[in-house]
């Protein structure tokens, strides 16, 4: 069964809700797929870039380390250069100075995450209204048949009803685990870039 023909099986309120959640089904698998490919492309190793400046720092080589940073441009490296050219202030300054870059930096990754996690709090609820109107659609013509229906004809109606329930949460399930999976990915990012931000902060105050 198709869902055109799934579609045939509900009464109009219930075939508007359904055609927006296979809307948000779309929109859904198009966000996680893209956030894959951003996440791979956004390069980001903390312990690789560091093994090559932070010896260069240790030695106060500002405009060395500085041109590294330039040669290797990535997320991690602009962070770290936006603290080198604070070098001569406090260790304050050097660490928002990064901070600040680092804010910049996870932008790009945080994109879409608020759509995905709204279309997946929404169509359950689109889901469970979709299976109200029908169960009530289906109730109403039950008392207004002239004929007795039997046990079977109600069940068919609340099995069509509930449709627009499970389409609701096929879309939800994937859409929440996806969203906590790139907001764990963004945070261990951080997490990384932050003790990269204090070792680099103490090694500048240092030499400064």
């Amino acid at each position: 069964m198709n869902i055109v023909e799934i579609c045939r099986l509900l009464p109009l309120h219930g075939q508007l809700i359904f055609c927006l959640i296979v809307l948000f089904s779309i929109v859904t698998l198009a966000v996680i797929v893209e956030r894959f490919f951003c996440f791979h492309r956004m390069k980001i190793n903390p312990p690789s870039a560091m093994s090559r400046i932070e010896p260069l720092l240790r030695k106060d080589k500002i405009l060395e380390a500085v041109s590294l940073c330039d040669k290797n441009s990535q997320a991690i490296t602009r962070i770290i250069k936006a603290g080198i050219l604070k070098h001569d202030k406090s260790i304050e300054k050097i660490t928002e100075s990064m901070k600040c870059q680092m804010r910049l930096e996870l932008i790009p990754l945080e994109k879409y995450l608020a759509l995905l996690a709204s279309i997946a709090y929404i169509t359950p609820l689109l889901g469970f209204t979709g299976t109200i109107l029908g169960m009530m659609d289906t109730f109403f013509r039950l008392q207004a048949a002239a004929e007795f229906l039997g046990p079977g004809d109600l069940a068919a109606g609340i099995g069509e009803a509930l449709l627009t329930t499970a389409a609701g949460l096929v879309v939800a399930i994937p859409g929440i685990l996806a969203h906590n999976y790139f907001r764990a990915r963004i945070d261990n990012m951080k997490a990384g870039i932050e003790q990269i931000i204090s070792t680099v902060s103490s090694i500048l105050h240092g030499s400064g």
